[in-house]
């Protein structure tokens, strides 16, 4: 299973010394309610841990809230509080931490110098930044059921998105729903998912919908996305 949180968090304000990493509980929250227990093991065991270090690190010095941690739930971990946690042993190639704003700079390059370019460049982010919060905040979940790792992944891989983002942006549309459901072809022994972006005319709700769809297949422990975002005219 994969999750994400939006918030990172340790029982330590500061950030643990290399040799008390595994000592922590670490927790993934979201907003301020502990979701998930991690403890990295295996043979890199000690660069999880550094990961995790890494990310708090960056929570506290440099604004970042978002964390991606697939991995496989191991156990069950108590905090002090007594709440009981799954504990998840995670996947390092999947494990990453970020901020929004300065992601959407990343994925979409420093702003230009020219006004007539940063008009549109100012749409692209507000529309980029605006589908990234809509997962983040408004369709928040505990990464359990396919559909749920499908979205959560659709939120991390921002570079394809921010190419659907562009092509409504110059149209000037804006998001209107994000639906996930069962692909009907799917490679065998494996477990796919399409996440449908439907844009509409706010200027003219009589035109019809723009409608983006990916797959992603969620059967690894690190989701993937297949083929190319296709895309159509669908009648609201």
């Amino acid at each position: 299973m994969a999750t994400r949180s939006r918030r990172w968090s340790s029982w330590r304000i500061s950030t643990p010394a290399p040799w008390d990493a595994a000592a922590v509980i670490w927790t993934l929250n979201l907003d301020a309610t502990p979701i998930y227990a991690v403890h990295p093991a295996g043979a890199f065991a000690e660069a999880g841990y550094k990961i995790l270090r890494d990310a708090l690190r960056a929570q506290i010095q440099e604004g970042a809230d978002i964390v991606s941690v697939p991995g496989a739930v191991g156990g069950n971990a108590t905090l002090e509080s007594g709440q009981v946690l799954p504990l998840i042993v995670p996947a390092l190639r999947g494990m990453h931490y970020w901020a929004t704003e300065p992601l959407v700079t990343h994925v979409l390059g420093a702003r230009p110098a020219a006004a007539a370019e940063r008009a549109s460049y100012d749409r692209l982010t507000a529309g980029l930044s605006n589908f990234l919060g809509r997962v983040y905040y408004d369709m928040r979940n505990l990464g359990v059921t396919g559909e749920e790792r499908a979205l959560n992944y659709a939120a991390t891989n921002a570079i394809q998105i921010a190419a659907v983002i562009q092509g409504t942006t110059s149209d000037e549309l804006e998001l209107d729903t994000i639906a996930v459901k069962r692909s009907p072809v799917c490679r065998p022994d494996s477990e796919c998912y399409d996440v449908e972006l439907s844009f509409f005319n706010p200027n003219n709700t009589n035109t019809a919908d723009r409608v983006h769809r990916f797959s992603v297949d969620v059967s690894d422990i690190v989701p993937v996305t297949l083929g190319a975002v296709r895309s159509w005219a669908k009648r609201a």
